[in-house]
């Protein structure tokens, strides 16, 4: 039989136990904000790929500049690309995408503008 003590002992370990285990260590993650940079690399994918030869788009380098927060979940984004168009002409595009944060990593567009520049 188990003294009063070992008892007591054993009840306070098995509680630090469950207390690290239901969340003090080896939670899960928290979200990721979202931020210009995440905003950024989704559209350039989206309009990567509706160019006509998507793997020959040349975008600038990310800059600040590109990108506008409008509060915390909505990001657009004015930028330029340079692709071949359909006779293998390299032609430069402008764009403008309208971008929502959904969470998780996750971004979808609600508008796309993309113009050939003059």
């Amino acid at each position: 039989m188990l003294s009063k003590k070992t008892c007591k002992c054993m009840i306070v370990l098995t509680a630090i136990l469950l207390l690290l285990l239901s969340g003090g260590c080896g939670g899960r993650q928290a979200e990721s904000e979202p931020n210009e940079f995440m905003a950024w690399s989704f559209v350039r994918g989206l309009v990567r790929s509706r160019m006509e030869q998507p793997n020959k788009a040349i975008f600038p380098e990310f800059s600040q500049e590109f990108v506008e927060r409008q509060g915390d979940d909505i990001f657009v984004i004015r930028a330029h690309v340079g692709a071949p168009d359909d006779t293998g002409t390299m032609v430069s595009y402008n764009f403008i995408v309208t971008a929502e944060y959904l969470g998780n990593q996750v971004f979808q567009e609600t508008s796309v503008e993309i113009t050939r520049a003059p």
